[in-house]
């Protein structure tokens, strides 16, 4: 089962403007030093295969609109909004909408976000197609109709050459639709959204957009967590930030991307999907190695700790890196640390072996995890200087500005439960763009009480420590 997004944005379509485009430049020229691109064909291949695609490309842009691939069976779409005219023009250019087709528009509810797209849906101006809107809400058909109506729309609705009807259903009745069994759950949204389950061949996709989850979904029982039970993905409403979702924006109709994944998780029997398992001496390669056959939720890490200044055995971590780079989800906590190793010459080793791993990253294509205690000036400079193109800083104890270096430069910065005593991580986290803050535990260290031991379930406590900061 594949899934293609056309539309993702919120509320109303959002224009690529000039300060993107200009941030696009200055990323992927940074990103290109050092790079012999004195071809068309190099220069095609470091797009492609070396900027990542936040930067080659785009996100969001259009509003809600999702195909569900169906190869060789009816074309299957939720919702109507702006990104049903690219999906359209690609269905032309593709050939598909030359021929006679049948098309599902399966509506999650009728704010215009979600119905702007289908006046400029060009398969519903051909002739032979088959348009089929289904629905719960009875005024469907009316809406539709209203937006294509004078003085709205130059063009009305009956002028569309397309079969179109309405399959308008009872509330949350299941249904089939291109060979998909379809389960749906009304939601908490104004005038009502509706979520819905798409199941076939043994795979499970739920899209559930503009939906509020409010302190009830921590209850037990919470009915979403028996609806994204088992589900290969789950396409959720994270509009807001944690922040605005409970604060500022609370009663809006929209939810977070945290919510998201605490419903997500929760939905699986045990609660959790993949632990990530840090190596940082190469003794440690193997037993970790064995770990994770055991227990195939286990994902791995492997890198060099910083202050174990030993060349030979970081050259023994570049090959079991190399060896196992599709078992990894990183390399680290590989970098600097200025408070235990004080020696010049030290540093100058910690500086080559922290350089060596940059260089790794990017020819295996991992992210790093960077430790850099009192080193973060100098850890920001060198990634900065070797274009590190994954970047995560590991509790972050630097200034503010040097962070926002690294923002600049697109890293992300994770923060420990430390942060709830930390004054330094307050600071921290109220300058950097929330959207590039991750969570962590870094059990059994960085806990909210430095006399007791942290433990992984504290990650929560980086969560509050870090809205209470913002807020």
């Amino acid at each position: 089962m594949k899934v293609k997004f056309w539309g993702t944005q919120g509320s109303l379509p959002a224009t690529v403007n000039e300060k993107t485009v200009r941030d696009k430049v200055f990323m992927a020229l940074q990103a290109a030093q050092g790079y012999q691109l004195d071809t068309p064909e190099a220069i095609n291949h470091f797009i492609d295969e070396e900027l990542p695609f936040a930067v080659r490309g785009t996100y969001g842009t259009n509003t809600s609109c999702v195909q569900l691939a169906n190869p060789g069976g009816d074309v299957v779409i939720l919702d109507a909004g702006s990104g049903l005219r690219d999906l359209g023009l690609h269905l032309v250019h593709s050939g598909v909408a030359k021929q006679p087709t049948t098309y599902h528009i399966i509506m999650s509810h009728l704010h215009w976000d979600h119905l702007q797209g289908f006046p400029f849906f060009v398969p519903a101006f051909i002739k032979g197609n088959k348009i089929v809107i289904h629905a719960y809400h009875p005024e469907t058909e009316q809406c539709l109709r209203t937006q294509m109506s004078s003085p709205f729309f130059p063009v009305d609705f009956d002028s569309l050459a397309a079969d179109i009807s309405f399959n308008i259903m009872e509330p949350c009745a299941p249904f089939e639709v291109g060979g998909y069994k379809v389960t749906s759950k009304a939601q908490n949204h104004p005038g009502t959204s509706y979520g819905y389950r798409f199941e076939k061949n043994g795979k499970v996709v739920v899209y559930s957009t503009d939906s509020e989850h409010k302190q009830e979904a921590y209850e037990e029982g919470y009915p979403f967590i028996e609806f994204f039970q088992d589900a290969d993905l789950v396409i959720f409403d994270a509009q807001y930030t944690m922040a605005d979702a409970t604060f500022t924006k609370a009663n809006w109709g929209h939810s977070s991307n945290v919510m998201g994944v605490e419903l997500a998780a929760r939905a699986r029997e045990a609660g959790v999907r993949s632990v990530v398992v840090v190596t940082e001496t190469i003794d440690e390669v193997d037993r970790n190695l064995r770990l994770a056959d055991e227990h195939p939720e286990l994902r791995l890490a492997f890198g060099l700790y910083p202050t174990h200044l030993d060349a030979e055995q970081a050259e023994r971590f570049v090959d079991a890196v190399r060896e196992h780079r599709d078992r990894l989800v990183a390399i680290g906590e590989v970098g600097l640390d200025r408070w235990k190793v004080k020696e010049e010459q030290d540093r100058r080793l910690q500086r080559e072996l922290f350089r060596r791993f940059i260089g790794l990253a990017r020819e295996v294509d991992l992210p790093l995890n960077v430790h850099s205690r009192s080193a973060g000036h100098y850890a920001v400079d060198l990634l900065i200087e070797t274009s590190a193109p994954k970047v995560q800083m590991h509790a972050f104890d630097g200034k503010v500005g040097h962070a926002l270096r690294g923002i600049e430069a697109g890293f992300y910065f994770s923060v420990p439960p430390s942060i709830a005593r930390s004054a330094q991580k307050q600071k921290l986290v109220r300058a950097l763009p929330v959207e590039r803050l991750l969570l962590e535990t870094d059990s059994p260290v960085l806990g909210a009480d430095r006399d007791q031991r942290n433990e992984p379930a504290n990650v929560v406590v980086a969560l509050n420590a870090i809205a209470d900061a913002i807020l």
